[in-house]
């Protein structure tokens, strides 16, 4: 795909094309795994991480790639039944679109690295009770 952009493009508006089924067929998914929890961990959490690192691509009228998958694809970002942490780039959290990003997806909360695990790959007590 990095070698041939057009083959992004083309990916892209197939998926727009049935992204109305794509998130029917994952909130059945997310319903049918929330009914197999137990009743004091029946809710979900999906964190597609790495958002941030998103390569900001000029799209012209002062737009990037990131207006666009943040702020136009807001409708589908949100409509998965399950809370969604997403990871977005600081710059958009902090430019002019952030009014907007605001009213979308509530105020963002910047959270620091936090190590979960040390150098021998034992896990990390206080950052792990951080996290809960």
């Amino acid at each position: 795909m990095r070698r041939v952009p057009s083959t992004r493009e083309t990916i892209r508006k197939q998926v727009d094309n049935h992204s109305v089924d794509l998130i029917a067929a994952l909130n059945e998914f997310i319903e049918e795994a929330q009914k197999k929890l137990p009743e004091a961990q029946s809710k979900i959490v999906v964190i597609p991480d790495n958002l941030d690192r998103i390569i900001p691509i000029e799209r012209g009228n002062k737009r990037t790639s990131h207006d666009e998958f943040f702020l136009d694809y807001s409708n589908q970002l949100t409509a998965l039944n399950c809370h969604i942490v997403y990871t977005i780039p600081i710059s958009l959290a902090y430019s002019s679109q952030a009014t907007e990003l605001r009213n979308i997806y509530a105020s963002p909360q910047v959270l620091p690295m936090i190590m979960v695990k040390n150098r021998q790959n034992e896990s990390y007590g206080k950052g792990l009770d951080k996290l809960k």
